[in-house]
């Protein structure tokens, strides 16, 4: 005869003690806590790094007894206000547009020796304009996008330059830095330039930023992901996607001048070689003997001066 057994009762569970209560909840303050601050220290980095400052002109062309016009015009598409300087050429046909880099003005380029240039190469017979991009000089306010919304600015001028009678291919541009980065693409989408300086270029701007993000913002690489998520927000543009050496091919057949300096801390000169091998047989390539980041224009301010109006005069359109 078989003994019945009694069914057993399910183990009920056991109840976490108050002690293991009390440390997952301090455990999960702790990390919301180190969210908050994580984000927060990224969002002020973003909004630091993508915000220009309106440096004052140290200079305007009357300074070096020359002759110029104070403009304003918009930008294409947001209508940012463009302040700029136009000195004329007397009986040329041909503007160049001179655009600076981050955090400079028109005046304040090449430690402030930029107007210097414009008033050279009107000397040498190029109508000049020189404008402050958005954020910078005299300007309306902007962010920094590293060439993608800049662009718009450089727009603005070429529009301005051809309600002035300047035609098609008689249009130049000379970039510095940012200013090449974004003079780059300027040139690939705006058919009426004729040829483009790039002076000082980075070929993609994300190398750039991850070796200079702790530098700038003293923090360590990996508050960089958030800030550029938060930067994205604050700008309207995903700054990764400022990649010259993407657009730079699509000048063609137009010619180019890249300039840089030999030493260059900041953006090396493995970023001007890129740049020269993917534009293509229209480009040529000029190394100066520089010892730091566009120390091009001030290492011999005649040479660069000449080389670049022989440039403009020869290419441009008659």
């Amino acid at each position: 005869m078989q003994s019945s057994t009694a069914p057993t009762s399910p183990t009920p569970p056991k109840k976490q003690s108050a002690g293991q209560n009390w440390l997952l909840r301090l455990l999960l303050g702790f990390f919301c806590l180190f969210m908050i601050a994580y984000l927060g220290i990224a969002g002020f980095t973003a909004n630091s790094l993508t915000t220009p400052g309106h440096r004052k002109l140290p200079n305007t062309p009357q300074t070096y007894k020359t002759a110029y016009e104070n403009i304003t015009f918009t930008a294409r598409i947001d209508q940012t206000r463009i302040s700029a300087w136009f000195i004329p050429a007397q009986a040329s046909k041909k503007a160049i547009i001179f655009v600076h880099g981050k955090g400079q003005c028109r005046a304040c380029e090449f430690s402030g020796v930029s107007t210097q240039l414009g008033v050279a190469l009107a000397q040498r017979g190029l109508n000049v304009l020189m404008l402050d991009l958005r954020g910078h000089g005299e300007s309306g306010d902007g962010r920094f996008t590293f060439g993608l919304r800049e662009r718009r600015d450089v727009e603005g001028a070429v529009d301005w330059l051809e309600k002035r009678g300047f035609k098609p291919g008689q249009l130049g541009l000379l970039g510095v830095s940012m200013g090449s980065a974004t003079s780059i693409g300027t040139t690939a989408d705006e058919p009426a330039i004729g040829a483009l300086v790039a002076d000082s270029s980075y070929a993609d701007f994300s190398s750039i930023l991850e070796k200079e993000f702790p530098a700038a913002s003293g923090l360590p690489s990996f508050f960089l992901p958030p800030a550029l998520l938060i930067s994205t927000f604050l700008t309207g543009e995903n700054v990764q996607n400022a990649r010259p050496i993407d657009e730079i091919g699509k000048i063609a057949p137009r010619p180019i001048l890249i300039i840089h300096a030999k030493d260059d801390g900041l953006i090396p000169l493995e970023h001007a070689k890129r740049l020269y091998a993917a534009a293509g047989s229209n480009a040529e390539l000029w190394i100066i003997p520089g010892k730091k980041h566009v120390d091009t224009f001030p290492y011999d301010q005649k040479a660069y001066a000449d080389r670049v109006a022989k440039f403009f005069e020869e290419k441009l359109a008659k």
